[in-house]
């Protein structure tokens, strides 16, 4: 009987592939917190608004294009899931999956070449430490760092008929800070501003294409938080 040794090598993969999806990337999140593990917690649905940095050091390496000299984005939008295992009423850890992004606004090349359409956008997973300042207020104000992992970011150029993506993923770091307050037995209110920071990224053109984008990715955010406390 003869074995197939690449199976192990298509299994992992397979499951590589899986996880820069977005939707298996959530359903997965679910299922941990639905876990008994993730008793004690409180699960938390975040949305709100944030910048990008302005992107002025883009480097563009494509054949179609001459390196990019200015670029800006609109005020874009953020949604994403959070949960928080408290282990003392100071210290907590966090996991959590948020969904940035930021429409064009206009990039201009070197060459004039001007794009006024496209998107900044990036799927991000997070764990972080958080430390709450009084514990005993009504209105807790709380810290924040972690490890983030940009399981996608990608930056799209349009005009007219065309478009040019570029996308990878990267890790990261991010720091925050923010005030929380309960509106009931379970229930939690949370505002909080979030820096997130990602150095050196090289973004590569889909496969039909050439090229790669190196930028840096620096999303700053202010959130709003609804949690319910298990």
């Amino acid at each position: 009987m003869s074995v197939d040794r690449r199976a192990p090598h298509r299994s992992l993969t397979v499951l590589v592939d899986a996880c820069r999806r977005p939707l298996f990337v959530l359903v997965l999140f679910l299922a941990l917190v639905a876990s008994p593990a993730a008793a004690d917690g409180t699960l938390k649905l975040v949305g709100g608004f944030g910048t990008v940095d302005e992107g002025s050091d883009l480097s563009i390496d494509d054949p179609r294009l001459a390196d990019a000299v200015d670029s800006s984005y609109d005020l874009g939008f953020r949604f994403g899931l959070a949960y928080t295992w408290a282990f003392t009423d100071r210290f907590g850890l966090e996991l959590e999956y948020l969904y940035s992004t930021n429409d064009l606004d206009s990039v201009e090349l070197a060459d004039g070449q001007v794009f006024e359409d496209g998107n900044y956008a990036s799927v991000t997973i997070s764990a972080n430490g958080r430390w709450t300042l009084r514990p005993e207020a009504a209105w807790r104000p709380y810290l924040g760092a972690g490890i983030a992992w940009v399981q996608e970011v990608d930056i799209d150029f349009e005009r007219a008929n065309e478009e040019i993506s570029f996308e990878t993923d990267d890790v990261g770091f991010q720091i925050f800070a923010g005030v929380e307050r309960d509106v009931g037995d379970r229930w939690t209110l949370d505002v909080q501003l979030r820096w997130l920071s990602v150095s050196g990224l090289e973004m590569e053109a889909e496969e039909r294409f050439g090229g790669t984008v190196e930028a840096d990715y620096e999303p700053l955010s202010l959130l709003v938080g609804v949690g319910w406390r298990f």
